[in-house]
């Protein structure tokens, strides 16, 4: 056992293990401390609060939320991706432009999944869809016109009724 030497004294005293204890339990402030402990613990301790179950409502539900928080130009972006579930896998299918805008935003898309639905084993695939990258956008007013008569009949029956027709620049 170790000596411990008493106030004022120069004189080591040795102490046993059990006297400490006693000794402890008599102090008022040591009583206060422990009966404040438990309290103490259940304010620190993380909520425990049941995790959201992984389906496709719930996913998009978490891109939507992730992409409240980016910025403007990934926003309908993220909101537009049809996840699909694979397991622990989530698949995220996409045109190379549409992947190379998203850029170093999937690592913390990633983060955010698996905080989401308290899973860290889950994974954030993204998938080149080649097909997405066949489409042509419609750039001039010509062809803007010509993809517009092409899919909305409504708009070939107001130019037919107004007789209006593009001029080519």
């Amino acid at each position: 056992m170790p000596k411990i030497p008493k106030r004022q004294t120069g004189q080591p005293i040795q102490i046993q293990s059990a006297e400490i204890l006693e000794a402890s339990e008599d102090i008022p402030e040591v009583l206060q401390v422990e009966q404040i402990i438990p309290d103490l613990v259940t304010k620190l301790e993380p909520e425990t609060t049941p995790a959201i179950p992984l389906n496709i409502e719930s996913l998009k539900q978490a891109f939507s939320d992730f992409a409240a928080k980016q910025k403007l130009s990934l926003v309908a972006l993220i909101k537009l991706l049809d996840p699909i579930i694979q397991g622990q896998d989530i698949v995220v299918k996409m045109s190379k432009q549409q992947e190379e805008l998203i850029g170093e935003t999937k690592i913390e898309w990633q983060a955010y999944i698996r905080q989401y639905f308290r899973q860290n084993q889950l994974q954030l695939l993204f998938q080149i869809d080649e097909t997405q990258e066949l489409t042509t956008m419609a750039y001039t007013p010509s062809e803007q016109y010509v993809e517009l008569a092409n899919e909305s009949d409504a708009f070939r029956d107001l130019v037919n009724q107004f007789k209006l027709k593009i001029k080519h620049s």
